[in-house]
């Protein structure tokens, strides 16, 4: 039981973890939290940039507690960030939002850049969708904050972002 304020700094994997009114549970960058059991949260979660939070096939959450995850890109106005949702529900932060279709797409990178972008890229605005990748200018840091995004996601893979709350960067050749 999480009576008061924690913070992960390491990997830890957990069982069973009940987090108490006002109390609050931190991951930070570079480290991850795994649940294997039930999590009751009544308090707030905060899962850092670069930071990680995995669920495995028999865990689950519930409570009424809040969860966020912090996402940092870059602010520069004209650089791209490219986001996916860890949560159920999300917007894209920045500018010029952009949801890839690969119907429309060739699904390379060389045409990815003006003065003939690749069809596959279509402005876009709402909600964000699981597993799905968007891009937008600027945003900085991003916080996405609801349930987290957890079980089998079914989707043809295209550019897609990592629809799950860990930390997978680019250069390791995975999704991200």
């Amino acid at each position: 039981d999480v009576a008061n304020d924690t913070v992960i700094v390491s990997d830890v994997t957990i069982n069973n973890i009940v987090l108490a009114e006002c109390a609050t549970l931190t991951v930070n960058s570079g480290a991850s939290l795994t649940l294997n059991g039930a999590l009751t949260n009544s308090g707030a979660i905060t899962i850092n940039s670069r930071g990680s939070f995995l669920q495995g096939n028999s865990s689950s959450i519930s409570g009424s507690g809040s969860f966020s995850v912090k996402r940092q890109g870059t602010n520069n106005g004209n650089n791209y960030n490219y986001w996916s949702t860890p949560v159920a529900s999300g917007s894209v932060p920045g500018s010029s939002i952009y949801l890839y279709n690969s119907v429309n797409g060739t699904n390379g990178y060389t045409d990815d850049n003006n003065p003939n972008p690749d069809g596959g890229w279509a402005a876009f605005s709402g909600a964000m969708g699981i597993a799905r990748g968007y891009a937008s200018r600027g945003g900085g840091l991003a916080t996405f904050s609801g349930s987290p995004n957890n079980g089998n996601i079914s989707y043809a893979v295209t550019t897609s972002g990592q629809p799950l709350n860990s930390a997978v960067p680019a250069e390791s050749g995975q999704a991200s």
